[in-house]
């Protein structure tokens, strides 16, 4: 076989991107709440309400609040998988999170009655940049929630997230669940302004890949 040959069976045979490894998986739960703005110091702010079951009034914008119990199968973790998600439909000229990813995954695991069945269900969840792109202050991309299956059972789950986590390793070697705590870790360094190696290296799970091999895996 030429080496030309040789190099398309390698493009051909080429291993399939693994979106799967940034997913969450664990219990749903939606939460509807109103957002009112009001002006504080000239400033425009929100103040979140609980949503009382009324039409909304001139002013007021519903808001859904997605979160995922990702503790439950892994109790080191100290936070939650949560996004909160505008409700506003795309238009001719801007799109929306809410119409474009978070809507169609709804309906496509749950059906069009998502809304009666999509709470307190156990699913499998991605984390997605949001239609606009837009970037936070530290140059990282805003990300939504992307639904992408449900289960029968909190078993069915629980496998499933096993065989992810045992099974999922990147080009470096470096297991996709492992990957999925440096970011979150990363994440938790800048929000916070602390150290990010400082925390690898006092972390039993991170500290055995080292800060540059794991700022690699998360790109």
């Amino acid at each position: 076989m030429s080496n030309l040959n040789q190099l398309q069976s390698v493009i051909d045979n080429a291993p399939e991107e693994r979106e799967i490894m940034w997913s969450r998986f664990g219990k749903l739960s939606v939460t509807p709440q109103v957002i009112v703005w009001s002006e504080v110091d000239g400033k425009r702010q929100p103040n979140r309400l609980a949503y009382d079951g009324k039409p909304l009034v001139a002013g007021e914008t519903l808001e859904l609040v997605f979160l995922v119990d990702i503790q439950e199968f892994n109790p080191s973790l100290t936070f939650v998988y949560e996004r909160s998600v505008t409700i506003k439909k795309s238009g001719p000229r801007r799109k929306t999170d809410w119409s474009e990813i978070v809507e169609p995954s709804l309906v496509a695991v749950f059906g069009k009655d998502w809304i009666i069945h999509a709470d307190g269900n156990y699913v499998e969840a991605q984390d997605v940049p949001t239609v606009t792109g837009r970037m936070t202050k530290n140059d990282k991309p805003l990300n939504t929630i992307k639904l992408v299956r449900s289960f029968a059972s909190r078993a069915e789950c629980l496998a499933a997230y096993e065989g992810i986590r045992q099974s999922s390793v990147t080009s470096d070697g470096i297991p996709a669940d492992v990957v999925i705590w440096a970011k979150e870790v990363r994440d938790i360094a800048d929000k916070h302004k602390l150290d990010f190696g400082a925390l690898v290296a006092t972390d039993e799970r991170l500290s055995k890949y080292g800060v540059e091999a794991l700022q690699e895996a998360m790109k």
